[in-house]
């Protein structure tokens, strides 16, 4: 290599260096790249919660290390290691649930999601910076030479429809044989586009953004009202749970009751009080009490595996629940109030955000209409170019007098608009049918209460006669019992008040869940639920509906 080749090559390399250290300084990790995407984000979603709530609630996306199902189950075998449990209680299993079902962290994410086309759109209403470097080196008969070219400049879209560049750049070139043979220039160039008529105006310009920034609180209000729902089903299932735990209970109570009836009449058996038919029909209900516990236990098993499952839990993780919580049975009926039908519907059109929705999106329908008549006009688009030159070595010195200036239009006679009549008339119907959607939106939310509070009616009805029912077959098995004794009643009779007993029970405890799920769901279907971290808030609904 001789002594022009060596330099050429040796003062390319150093160019190529410069510039790719300039290029590597201005990357970012990935990892910085997500959380400066997780910062917008998350601060647009705050935004909405603001505009929604009047304050900013959490919201992550990243359970991480806090789901049970990641820190449980061994990933080569798939079971849940050895030892491992799980207590829950009323007060946190919709926390539980929130960090572990898989089904929340969806919705969570089609939250996110759409923070992130906010982001997007808003991208097109910013300074967009963009720069480049380039290099070359070539080495011919005549001579070397190396040469190197930078630009960087910023893009934006203008307000009213348009957009606008400006871009700096700078050339150098030199002959390595011929230290003094070099130059220098740069370009300044100045871009502006400028629509009229179609395509012009803020409404136009802004709608893609406008659209976004409305598809966010959508979403966060699906978001919330999916967590209503959710919230629901997720207490409803648990108080399934505690049902099935009573029914372990009442069977097992009914299983001593029949073992201890059982030698009362083996007793008066061996006396000669009772013929051996009575024994063996006691033995046989004895019998078929053992099978209900055995049933009920695995009732309970199958009921829990199904919550488990719901929430995102290993099924094959041990799990208990809170003996306290089978007493709150009762105590959550206690709770009950009276709902004025009316008031209940003018809460649920103020509060259900599914119908808020449902609302707004008849106001989008009639700006896409906007939009698609804007289409029909005339094309008229101006362009405006300013580019000074510089002097040779002295690159930052603009000769602006010399500079190229131009300015252009492009009119289109708007001669054919077929696609965009085409265009205008599907959003008139599109207008038409979010119209419609409001309306069936409206008249479902007003079956939805009337059911509701029909259910809650029925269910009220139903815990009170179950009550009473209850209470009669107890004084029946006292009272059989005692004329058991006394030989004025059979044992066919107060087995069959004993079983009276036992099913009357398991339809209370199921009067009383039905009871209070028939509250959640008018707190659901008005749109009163309010969910947190710590559970449902009652007192907040019952506020609401009672009007206080």
């Amino acid at each position: 290599m001789n002594s022009f080749t060596y330099k050429g090559f040796r003062a390319f390399c150093v160019f190529s260096l410069v510039s790719l250290t300039a290029l590597l300084s201005g990357c970012l990790t990935p990892e910085e790249a997500i959380a400066e995407v997780d910062r917008e984000a998350y601060d647009i979603v705050g935004d909405k919660q603001e505009s929604l709530y009047g304050a900013r609630r959490p919201f992550r996306i990243d359970p991480g290390q806090h789901r049970i199902m990641l820190t449980v189950v061994d990933p080569e075998t798939g079971l849940v290691r050895e030892g491992a449990k799980l207590s829950l209680d009323l007060a946190t299993v919709l926390e539980i649930a929130a960090v572990n079902s898989r089904t929340f962290q969806d919705q969570k994410e089609l939250l996110y999601q759409a923070a992130l086309g906010l982001m997007s759109e808003r991208e097109d209403f910013r300074n967009s910076p963009f720069a480049g470097l380039g290099g070359s080196a070539s080495s011919s008969g005549t001579g070397e030479s190396i040469g190197g070219d930078t630009q960087f400049g910023v893009t934006n879209m203008i307000e009213r429809g348009g957009s606008f560049a400006l871009s700096l750049g700078l050339d150098f070139l030199r002959f390595v044989s011929s230290p003094t043979s070099e130059s220098y220039s740069s370009f300044l160039n100045l871009t502006i586009t400028l629509p009229f008529l179609r395509n012009a105006g803020r409404e136009i310009a802004y709608e893609n953004l406008v659209q976004a920034d409305r598809d966010a609180l959508y979403a966060l209000r699906n978001f919330e009202r999916f967590k209503q729902t959710y919230g629901v089903s997720v207490v409803s299932q648990y108080l399934r749970v505690l049902a099935q735990s009573e029914r372990i209970r009442i069977a097992e109570a009914n299983y001593k009751n029949l073992q201890i009836a059982r030698g009362e009449v083996e007793e008066r058996f061996e006396v000669g009080r009772v013929s051996r038919v009575e024994v063996d029909q006691n033995k046989q209900a004895e019998l078929s009490g053992e099978v209900g516990v055995v049933n009920a236990k695995l009732g309970f098993e199958s009921s829990l595996d199904g919550l488990k499952d719901f929430l995102g839990l290993p099924v094959d993780l041990e799990v208990t629940i809170r003996k306290e919580d089978r007493q709150q049975l009762e105590a959550l009926v206690a709770e009950a109030f009276d709902v004025d039908g009316k008031h209940a519907l003018k809460v649920a059109f103020e509060s259900r955000l599914d119908f808020r929705n449902v609302v707004d999106s008849v106001a989008d329908a009639g700006r896409r209409v906007h939009g698609a008549e804007n289409g029909l006009l005339p094309d008229f688009t101006l362009s405006l170019n300013a580019a000074p030159v510089s002097k040779n070595l002295k690159p930052l010195k603009y000769n602006y007098k010399d500079g190229t200036y131009s300015a252009a239009f492009d009119m289109d006679l708007a001669l054919d608009r077929d696609l965009e009549s085409i265009s205008l008339r599907q959003a008139v119907i599109n207008l038409d049918v979010a119209i419609r959607n409001q309306e069936d939106a409206r008249e479902g939310i007003k079956l939805d209460v009337r059911t509701a509070l029909r259910s809650l009616r029925q269910a009220r009805e139903n815990h009170r006669i179950a009550n009473v029912a209850v209470e009669l077959a107890r004084k029946r098995v006292s009272d059989t019992r005692d004329l058991q004794r006394e030989g004025r009643a059979t044992t066919r009779d107060f087995l069959e008040s004993q079983d009276a007993l036992v099913r009357l029970e398991n339809d209370l405890v199921d009067r009383t869940v039905d009871y209070r799920i028939a509250f959640l769901d008018l707190f659901r279907d008005t749109g009163a639920l309010v969910v947190s971290a710590e559970g449902l808030n009652h007192d907040v609904s019952r506020k609401l509906l009672a009007g206080e």
